[in-house]
């Protein structure tokens, strides 16, 4: 079933969250396609190491250390950053999670000498999900793996048809039900930085100037992403045209439109938390003025 894109409102977008007089006063629209029937099933989503995109932080973690144990075989240490929105009572929430592992590698065996990965969550009001997981790896330089026995496992797990930027790197492009995404390739590429909201550390806005949002911010959220709204894969192997040998791969899956929808919803939410220290402030100051 492919996601149908239209024009929905904010109100629509951020159903059951009580929106905060910015966003009542002024008629936000933006092309971004709703949530599945239902919600989002993580196991129709693109996965890496079994880690899918829409799963929650206590879902992945036991996940990311089990593939990323640490020396000897110890538990891993992941880097978590819990952050708060700023100047509200939120609670922090892991938003962000990375590993890095060295190996020692055995001769004539095929494996990584380092690698790491690292993922990113939404935040509050909504259910924090897994929205962005890359990995990065350096292979052994010993015994690497080849171009072409990469090329071939990345086509059998993610789609034999991916859209090749060059020779060396690829694209997918789903829908978040696991099936073709609307309009159809070629699409915008996503090489560039900023192409989530999610944060990773604290904020007061998800909005650049901290001001609530308007409808400027909002088209300019749209216009500037480097990809249509919708579940992404993209791999780039390191290589040289003279060897048959690859050297590095990095591999990352995004879902843009989840997280467009629940920095919406996060922007709403802090928007109406400061709206309503700001009235209890204009009240307190109204109680202390001395009759004159």
């Amino acid at each position: 079933m492919q996601t149908r894109r239209f024009f929905v409102s904010i109100a629509l977008i951020l159903a059951g969250i009580a929106a905060p007089r910015a966003f009542a006063q002024t008629a936000l629209k933006a092309n971004i396609p709703p949530a599945p029937a239902g919600g989002i099933d993580p196991s129709k989503l693109p996965d890496i190491q079994g880690i899918h995109l829409g799963i929650t932080p206590d879902e992945a973690l036991p996940l990311i250390k089990a593939n990323y144990p640490g020396p000897n075989g110890t538990p891993s240490k992941p880097n978590i950053i819990s952050p708060i929105y700023a100047g509200t009572p939120t609670p922090k929430w892991i938003a962000y999670v990375a590993v890095e592992t060295s190996n020692a590698c055995a001769a004539g065996v095929v494996c990584s000498t380092r690698e790491d990965i690292n993922a990113t969550f939404t935040g509050p009001p909504n259910k924090g999900v897994l929205v962005k997981l890359v990995r990065n790896i350096v292979f052994n330089g010993k015994q690497p793996p080849t171009v072409a026995s990469i090329d071939a496992a990345l086509k059998a797990k993610y789609g034999a048809n991916p859209f090749m930027k060059t020779p060396y790197i690829y694209y997918w492009a789903f829908n978040e039900q696991g099936g073709p995404l609307v309009p159809a390739p070629p699409f915008k590429s996503m090489d560039c930085v900023g192409d989530i909201l999610a944060p990773a550390s604290n904020i007061k806005s998800y909005t650049a100037s901290g001001l609530p949002l308007n409808q400027f911010d909002l088209t300019q959220w749209m216009n500037i992403r480097c990809n249509d709204l919708g579940v992404y894969v993209r791999a780039s192997v390191g290589a040289s045209p003279s060897s048959p040998f690859a050297f590095t791969m990095e591999l990352q899956i995004t879902d843009t439109a989840e997280d467009v929808r629940d920095a919406l919803a996060g922007e709403a939410y802090i928007e109406q938390i400061n709206a309503g220290i700001q009235q209890n402030m204009q009240k307190n100051t109204q109680q202390n003025t001395p009759k004159l």
